[in-house]
Order: C-alpha cells, then sequence, then structure tokens
C-alpha cells in the first residue's frame, strides 16, 4: 500500500513539472502554442487520472497519456534543437516506468 502512495506522489509531481514546462514553454515561445497547451492538458491529466489508477479507464488513459507526452516531447525537442535529446527521453521513460510499476504492480 505505501508503493501506491510513493507511486501516486510521483504521478502528481510528474504531472505538476509537465504543466511547469508547459508554462515556461509558452512564456519562451520556443515550441508552437497548440504544442504548449496540449502539454498542459497531458500534465493536468496525469494529476487527475492518477487518482483514478485503480479503474482500468484510468489505467489505460494514464498510460496513454505517457505514451503522448513521450511523443510530444519528441516534437518539441525536434522543433527547438532539430534533434531529438536521446538522454532527456531515456529519464522521462524510466521515471514514466517507475511510476507505473509502482501503481500497477506493487
Amino acid at each position: 500500500m505505501k508503493w501506491e502512495w510513493i507511486g501516486l506522489g510521483m504521478c502528481v509531481i510528474y504531472g505538476v513539472l509537465t504543466i511547469a514546462a508547459c508554462l515556461v514553454q509558452m512564456k519562451e515561445k520556443k515550441i508552437p502554442l497548440s504544442s504548449s497547451i496540449i502539454l498542459g492538458l497531458i500534465g493536468a491529466s496525469i494529476i487527475g487520472l492518477s487518482f483514478f489508477y485503480r479503474t482500468f479507464f484510468g489505467m489505460a488513459t494514464l498510460i496513454s497519456c505517457f505514451i503522448a507526452i513521450h511523443f510530444l516531447a519528441m516534437l518539441n525537442g525536434f522543433h527547438m534543437y532539430g534533434k531529438i535529446n536521446i538522454k532527456h527521453h531515456i529519464i522521462r521513460l524510466i521515471a514514466g516506468a517507475c511510476i507505473l510499476i509502482l501503481l500497477f504492480y506493487l
């Protein structure tokens, strides 16, 4: 049970950091506004869905949000730097996998 709480905490932190990144990118105008808005909505969805992870809909949507955020981060990285930062995505993948493992398997 304590692992679930750690997973929930990590999920909320991940969502908050995603929203913070969205706001910074909106301010600096490094990526298209639509991309920033979608990033913020996904971050908010991750926070909201973290409390419904026990339902099939919550679980499936949370996993979909993690996949969407990886895809969007790749597009944003390519837009800003002309390339994809592999280290950034490996760290993001590990963080997402840790959250999912804590929520669903421990």
